[in-house]
């Protein structure tokens, strides 16, 4: 799952009462179920693949932290830009 498509579609989920742990596990690990791949992506274990996005704030506490990006690490690359997606909220 990825862009500003799916934050919506979290944020859409939490008002239809889908808990906030059954939100961020179909962001992550489901669809890596789904594909196949959850040997390789979908959670963060050491020898998985993929990008992790820090946030500031915790989304399991609220979903609306979703939005708030402390720091990203994209194929190795650490991009530690702080960045708050008001336009969500």
């Amino acid at each position: 799952m990825a862009g500003f498509n799916v934050h919506e579609k979290m944020l859409l989920w939490a008002k239809a009462g889908i808990s906030n742990y059954q939100i961020l596990r179909a962001a992550t690990i489901v669809p890596a179920q789904f594909f196949r791949q959850d040997k390789k992506w979908g959670s963060i274990e050491i020898g998985k693949d993929g990008d992790v996005i820090i946030l500031e704030k915790n989304p399991s506490e609220k979903i609306l932290n979703i939005g708030t990006f402390e720091t990203t690490i994209c194929n190795g690359n650490v991009y530690a830009k702080k960045v708050v997606l008001n336009s969500l909220y």
